[in-house]
């Protein structure tokens, strides 16, 4: 389905009869990311770009954000984030967790932990447990020690007042040594 659906926005472009909409590009785009085939997914969404840069939309973003997250692309995810702050667009919960995927696939720890303070200057950090678990996979690919996970991890609460008990209960944090210390810390 994902290779017919790029033939047939190439065909569409060609032809010069029909400008294909923001919305077939991103479907297009969303139709390759299942597929895996993140390269087509990523340049479709360049195309996109370079052909009606003002149809570039969250929707259409957020399929690139996936694409790159499938491709294991950190620093191409981060980079499309910011361009799309710089168009004025808005990343939604979406954005920042196809964008924190990619950054742990990584193992970019610092990038991450950024990411997740963005995440909270944005509003959005009452719904984040999936990028919390991404930020701890990035700690885990970066061969993070326990205490650097729980510096992480503590860092990026310490924005949202918690008990001890939902710190406990968070299934993301495993192991007496870190769950002591955050817990010490936040008490």
């Amino acid at each position: 389905a994902a290779r017919r659906s790029v033939h047939l926005l190439q065909r569409m472009m060609r032809a010069g009869e029909l400008q294909p909409s923001a919305t077939a590009f991103t479907n297009v785009m969303a139709a390759c990311t299942r597929a895996r085939y993140w390269g087509a997914a990523l340049a479709t969404f360049e195309r996109l770009r370079r052909t009606a840069p003002e149809a570039v939309d969250v929707a259409a973003s957020n399929a690139a954000l996936a694409a790159c997250a499938g491709q294991r692309a950190g620093q191409r995810a981060r980079d499309l984030l910011a361009s799309m702050r710089e168009r004025g667009l808005e990343p939604d919960l979406a954005s920042y967790d196809s964008c924190m995927e990619a950054t742990a696939a990584c193992g970019e720890l610092s990038a991450g932990v950024d990411l997740l303070d963005a995440v909270y200057d944005a509003g959005l950090g009452a719904c984040s447990y999936p990028l919390h678990r991404n930020l701890l996979e990035a700690c885990t690919r970066a061969g993070a020690s326990s205490m650097e996970k729980t510096s992480a991890v503590r860092r990026t609460y310490a924005k949202t007042p918690r008990t001890a008990r939902e710190i406990e209960s968070h299934p993301a944090l495993k192991g007496p040594c870190e769950l002591s210390i955050f817990c010490a810390s936040t008490s």
